[in-house]
């Protein structure tokens, strides 16, 4: 599972080698300066075509958004603007994307209700892949990085 921290508006085919390994290193030297820690997440939760679990922001998750940002634009620049950066902490565990009736789905999912902490240990680099029609998300990974800091 993963909880996405930012998305970075340059496609994959846009950055050379060098700006992907200058990122990388950026985000080691982030990750040992951060120590691991759990997110309690509750759900499931669903929107327009997501059905994921959610967490109030923390102090760690805001300074992990926070500096990853903050190595997006020291690395990449800012000829291009970040996108919104999640408003809280969610992880997605299905999507769908067909024109069709989902009231008995959401009906179903009120009954159900699950608290479960994610552990955060690491932050992975990665190219996404999205294909909406097939409601896939794939990536391929560049780079992870372990959250070492004892806390």
């Amino acid at each position: 599972m993963h909880a996405t921290v930012t998305r970075i508006p340059w496609w994959r085919t846009e950055v050379d080698d060098r700006t992907l390994a200058e990122f990388g290193y950026a985000l080691g030297a982030m990750a040992a300066r951060a120590a691991p820690f759990a997110v309690p997440m509750a759900g499931p939760v669903a929107d327009d075509t997501t059905i994921g679990m959610e967490a109030p922001s923390s102090i760690r998750w805001q300074r992990l958004l926070d500096d990853t940002r903050t190595a997006v634009e020291q690395v990449f620049g800012t000829a291009r603007a970040l996108p919104p950066p999640p408003t809280r902490p969610h992880v997605s565990l299905g999507y769908g994307v067909a024109d069709e009736n989902s009231r008995q789905l959401l009906q179903d999912l009120q009954r159900v209700q699950i608290s479960i902490e994610l552990a955060v240990g690491a932050v992975h680099f990665v190219a996404v892949h999205q294909d909406p029609g097939a409601g896939t998300f794939t990536w391929d990974l560049i780079s992870s990085h372990r959250l070492i800091t004892e806390s």
